[in-house]
């Protein structure tokens, strides 16, 4: 273990809450004993593991602009337009980050008519939901996607749901937390949901596009 305090430079350019346990756990140790120092290490790494969940990220992938979508024509995801808007949560859902998930999702992808939205011209229609980092979802979690696609259809605004690993989608149909909503909603991949939303038809003075 004395070895290992020539890694702590490391460890600090890497990750630096990774090398607070390894404090806490070397001086633990030092100054209790091997046994507990052990245990307070482990137990202090599981507290951190929840700061992180509290601190999860959302990452803003893109937004597509209406008007631009045409049948069988490449969709540049990366370009920020107002009316649709592509979010990737980054970090497993459960219990201790649900509330910071349906926040995110809030401030990120304002609803029409709430104080983020600017305008008409800025009007969200389609929201996605890239789910590819959620390697595992608790009955919290999945509560969550669930209410943020209840919410946001119920101010007409479509929501898709993509990249959904085998975990998370045994927790969404065995909790029967989308069977009031379109099935349409779970979608394989992003470009797939882009394809739904390009087929659309769409109210108002956007061009109306069928496939």
């Amino acid at each position: 273990m004395y070895l290992q305090v020539f890694d702590l430079r490391t460890l600090w350019h890497v990750d630096k809450l990774e090398m607070l346990v390894w404090i806490v756990t070397f001086a633990s140790v030092l100054i209790i004993d091997v046994a507990p120092g052990l245990l307070i290490g482990v137990v202090f790494n599981l507290f951190l593991l929840i700061v992180r969940a509290q601190l999860a990220a959302m990452a803003l992938l893109g937004q597509l602009e209406l008007a631009a979508l045409r049948v069988n024509e490449n969709l540049d995801t990366s370009r920020e337009l107002p009316s649709t808007k592509i979010l990737r949560f980054e970090h497993s859902l459960f219990y201790a980050n649900a509330w910071r998930f349906k926040k995110l999702v809030r401030e990120m992808a304002p609803l029409p008519g709430s104080k983020g939205c600017s305008g008409d011209s800025s009007r969200l229609h389609h929201l996605i939901l890239d789910c590819s980092c959620i390697s595992y979802a608790d009955t919290a979690g999945a509560k969550a996607i669930a209410k943020i696609v209840k919410e946001y259809q119920a101010a007409q605004v479509s929501v898709h749901v993509c990249h959904c690993r085998e975990s998370l989608l045994g927790v969404l149909q065995r909790g029967q937390f989308l069977q009031d909503v379109d099935k349409r909603v779970l979608q394989a991949s992003i470009e797939t949901a882009l394809e739904d939303v390009s087929c659309g038809n769409y109210a108002g003075e956007q061009e109306v596009i069928k496939c």
